[in-house]
């Protein structure tokens, strides 16, 4: 990829920029996260003789990255949220984010659902939020007796049940992705490629084994009502430690304390580990994929889960910075 070209497009309101720009640009980073944060924009534009038009807040801003000799990858749409301007020398500084996940309702609501699914209930979320549902099937028939949603956002009412089920939750191409971590996204319309790197693909890295405590098992309760009293259940997979970590929210039933105590699981065993590298831009690197290291270093070898990905392209060249966790472990 060393002879090919960085290249980038970029509309704003609809309408391709290019031209003038092209001689201005001082750089552009598009930061994308696997769904707890929302991904983002920054363009810094050469602002001399004052010739650089400001766009308005709010406008939206289509990105694709990629090669003249390979063509473009879709980065996604971002709402400009901040313009600043400073010198010398003139410069012109664009912040944007993610158009979906700003379109995402932020009103603060209280509601509840009875004897609904887990599918039913993102469902309502995704419906009057404007947006279309992917969800895994297994996630989607989960069955809830009652479930409140008490003075949230549809936004944090939505992660809140991803943690409790282990599940990816974005917003990507103006729909709500609500899958298990390490399902395939192909059919949601995104798809994750493995990525293979060696030693020579790398311009960068960083990566640790972390000493955090080891938990053999996640163990929770639930109130059962034939008996009136709670009851513990314990975590499918097995960790190396020896103590079990407690949840302390009390469940409405034995299936969701099940779910809730292995997703705290996977969690545990994420945390193991992270690693940070940095290759040639790549544009088709997108969190929530997997990347696997083959270089020779012990800490650094393995599979790595993608947690967020950082295309930095400038007139000097395009990079691609990948930030990875431990995929989770245990066994069952």
């Amino acid at each position: 990829m060393l002879e090919h070209t960085p290249a980038w497009s970029i509309s704003v309101g609809g309408a391709t920029v290019g031209g003038d720009l092209n001689d201005r640009l001082l750089s552009l980073s598009v930061h994308l996260y696997d769904g707890h944060e929302t991904d983002s924009l920054e363009l810094r534009v050469d602002d001399r003789d004052v010739a650089v038009a400001a766009p308005e807040t709010d406008a939206e801003i289509s990105v694709s990255l990629g090669y003249l000799e390979t063509g473009f990858v879709f980065m996604g749409v971002f709402k400009v949220d901040n313009v600043s301007v400073h010198g010398f020398p003139a410069e012109m500084t664009i912040t944007a984010k993610s158009a979906d996940q700003k379109s995402a309702q932020k009103q603060h609501r209280t509601k509840p659902y009875e004897k609904k699914t887990l599918g039913e209930i993102m469902q309502e979320v995704a419906g009057r939020n404007g947006l279309g549902l992917f969800i895994s099937p297994e996630l989607a028939s989960i069955q809830y007796p009652y479930l409140h949603q008490s003075e949230e956002s549809d936004r944090h009412f939505a992660t809140r049940l991803g943690r409790d089920h282990d599940a990816l939750v974005a917003i990507k191409n103006k729909m709500l992705i609500f899958v298990k971590r390490g399902d395939s996204l192909s059919a949601s319309g995104l798809s994750m490629p493995q990525l293979v790197i060696q030693a020579t693909d790398l311009l960068g890295y960083n990566a640790s084994q972390k000493d955090r405590p080891k938990h053999k098992k996640a163990r929770g309760a639930y109130h059962d009502l034939r008996f009136g009293k709670a009851k513990i259940v314990d975590s499918i997979t097995e960790g190396q430690g020896e103590a079990n970590f407690h949840r302390r929210h009390l469940h409405i039933n034995k299936d969701l304390a099940q779910s809730a105590v292995d997703a705290k699981a996977a969690e545990l065993g994420r945390a193991t580990g992270s690693a940070q590298i940095e290759i040639i831009g790549n544009p088709s690197v997108q969190p929530e994929g997997t990347m696997i290291l083959q270089t020779g270093r012990s800490v650094l070898d393995g599979e790595w889960l993608i947690k967020s990905v950082l295309h930095h392209l400038t007139p000097q060249g395009y990079r691609t910075a990948i930030n990875g966790e431990a995929p989770s472990s245990g066994k069952k």
